[in-house]
C-alpha cells in the first residue's frame, strides 16, 4: 500500500480588517475579498493577532501557520495560509460567516 503523501499548498486570502467590533463575524464580498471583524484594537498589533487567532481557530489550523505578508498597518491585509487546501479554507470560512457554500 502507498501512503498518500499531504497535500502541502500555500492559500493567500486578501482580507479587509474591522477592528473594534461588537463580536467577531466575516462577510465574503462579490469580488472575493474577505471583510473580518475582531473584537481587538488597531494598538500594538492586537488586531493583527485577533484575526490570526480567529483564522487559526475557524480552520482549525496553528497559529504558527497562517501569516501576515502584507498590510501590517492597514486594514488590508494579505495572510498566507501554509499547508491548506484553497477549496477547504473558502469552506470553513463560508460556513463561519453563515453563507452556503
Amino acid at each position: 500500500m502507498t501512503k498518500k503523501d499531504k497535500q502541502t499548498e500555500e492559500v493567500m486570502l486578501e482580507i479587509r480588517l474591522l477592528p473594534r467590533a461588537s463580536s467577531p463575524r466575516i462577510k465574503i464580498s462579490a469580488e472575493g475579498i474577505l471583510h473580518i471583524a475582531v473584537t481587538a484594537p488597531p494598538i500594538d498589533n492586537a488586531a493583527n493577532q485577533a484575526l490570526i487567532s480567529l483564522l487559526a481557530k475557524i480552520l482549525k489550523k496553528p497559529k504558527n501557520s497562517i501569516q501576515l505578508v502584507a498590510g501590517l498597518r492597514s486594514r488590508n491585509k494579505r495572510i498566507k495560509i501554509s499547508q491548506a487546501n484553497k477549496e477547504e479554507v473558502m469552506k470553513s470560512l463560508e460556513l463561519f460567516s453563515g453563507n452556503k457554500p
